[in-house]
């Protein structure tokens, strides 16, 4: 398989671009949780025993 120099230094940038967001977001995510460590996790418990919910009637459904 013959990778082109363009196709190469696409995948760099991406890499880097990648990277960098997830490092931001990690550090915003970490700030949030921070301040407001009471509540900050409850949307998401509601999440999951919702997709736990439906995942369980799917199952018995079909």
């Amino acid at each position: 398989m013959d990778v082109s120099h363009d196709m190469a230094q696409i995948s760099v940038i991406a890499a880097v671009a990648a990277g960098i967001t997830a490092l931001v977001s990690t550090a915003v995510l970490l700030k949030y949780f921070r301040n407001h460590d009471r509540w900050a996790l409850s949307p998401f418990a509601f999440y999951c025993m919702g997709a736990g919910l439906v995942s369980l009637l799917l199952l018995v459904l079909f």
